[in-house]
C-alpha cells in the first residue's frame, strides 16, 4: 500500500502561516482592548479630578408645595465650571426612597431656581410621589458634567453632592 501525506516542507510552511494569522488577530485585539482601558481609565481620573478640583455648588432654602409636593431648591454655581444637569435623592432615614433627574444645568456662577415633583416608582401611571406628613426628609443633590475637552466623557459628581431637608407639614387649624 502506497503512503501519501504532504512533504514537510509544506507542514512547516502552513504552522508558521497559521501562527503568523493567530499572531495578527491576538495583537489587534489586544491593541484595541488596551486603548479602550486607557481611554476609559483616562475619562474616569480626568472626571474625578474635574469634580473634586472644579466643581462646587450651594443650595439655598428649600421650599415645598404641601398641595403638589412640589420641591424648589435654589442652586448656585459656585465655581467657573459648568454643570450640566443634576440627580435628586429623596432620602428618608438613610434610605433612598426615590430620586429624579433634572436636565437644566448651571453655567459658570449662574444662580438658578429648579423644582421637581418625584414619581412613584410602584405606579404604572406615573403618579406623584406622596410625601409623609410631618417626616423629615432628605434631598441630596448630586451634580453631573461633561469634562472638558474630552469626548464622550461625563458622569456624576457623587461625591460632591450637597444636602437639604424638607418637610411636610400638617395643616394647622
Amino acid at each position: 500500500m502506497d503512503r501519501k501525506g504532504i512533504s514537510p516542507l509544506i507542514a512547516t510552511v502552513l504552522l508558521i502561516g497559521f501562527t503568523i494569522v493567530l499572531a495578527a488577530v491576538v495583537i489587534r485585539w489586544g491593541g484595541d482592548f488596551i486603548t479602550e482601558t486607557t481611554d476609559t481609565t483616562s475619562c474616569e481620573s480626568d472626571l474625578a479630578q474635574a469634580c473634586a478640583t472644579q466643581v462646587q455648588f450651594s443650595i439655598g432654602s428649600p421650599s415645598l408645595d404641601e398641595a403638589t409636593d412640589e420641591i424648589t431648591l435654589t442652586l448656585t454655581n459656585d465655581a467657573d465650571y459648568a454643570i450640566d444637569s443634576f440627580t435628586w435623592v429623596l432620602n428618608l432615614d438613610g434610605s433612598t426612597v426615590n430620586s429624579a433627574d433634572i436636565v437644566e444645568g448651571l453655567e459658570a456662577f449662574e444662580t438658578k431656581t429648579l423644582e421637581t415633583t418625584f414619581v412613584d416608582p410602584d405606579s404604572d401611571e406615573g403618579a406623584d410621589y406622596d410625601l409623609v406628613l410631618d417626616v423629615e426628609y432628605d434631598v441630596d443633590v448630586i451634580p453631573l458634567i461633561s469634562v472638558e475637552d474630552a469626548v464622550d466623557c461625563d458622569g456624576a459628581c457623587g461625591d460632591n453632592r450637597d444636602s437639604t431637608s424638607v418637610i411636610k407639614l400638617a395643616e394647622t387649624e
